[in-house]
């Protein structure tokens, strides 16, 4: 019963209070905020199972861990599809210009694109994935095992076909 009431404090504290913080406009921030929460979970049911050595405590921590995982990428998944998401904005954009009966600015929606490209290439450094030099990105070593495990993946689940 701990855990309903941990999750559900998790996620009021960020509906009431950390989504109003620029900070966690950020997606490394709600990564981490959602990937802390996960570990503590995992060491506090981990550290009952150790005490207890009971069977029953052992299929309660994996439901509890694997509750907190659906809970975190479920979380994650709208959070990202809500915030980044280009065509959502484009949407939002000609809306508003639609209600202000005005026509819809196109440098402003090519812009929403550049300033994403932006943003995701800025991220992807940050990670060391890619590196920018002199107006061209380049993939580090990292970045090529990532991308060459990511075209595995794609290839076995038919995502793209030829990769």
């Amino acid at each position: 019963m701990w855990y309903a009431v941990y999750i559900v404090a998790h996620l009021l504290l960020y509906i009431l209070i950390l989504r109003r913080l620029i900070v966690f406009r950020r997606e490394i921030v709600i990564f981490g905020y959602h990937a802390i929460s996960f570990v503590a979970v995992v060491a506090v049911v981990l550290a009952g199972v150790a005490l207890s050595w009971a069977i029953a405590d052992l299929y309660e921590a994996v439901a509890i861990i694997a509750l907190h995982a659906i809970y975190s990428l479920s979380f994650l998944e709208v959070w990202s599809l809500s915030e980044g998401g280009y065509s959502l904005q484009i949407m939002e954009h000609l809306a508003l210009a639609e209600r202000q009966g005005q026509p819809a600015d196109l440098e402003a929606l090519r812009a929403i694109g550049s300033a994403k490209q932006g943003n995701r290439l800025d991220g992807l450094a940050s990670v060391g994935l890619v590196r920018q030099t002199d107006g061209a990105v380049e993939l580090t070593a990292t970045g090529r095992l990532v991308a060459t495990v990511f075209a595995g993946l794609a290839w076995l689940t038919h995502v793209r076909d030829g990769v």
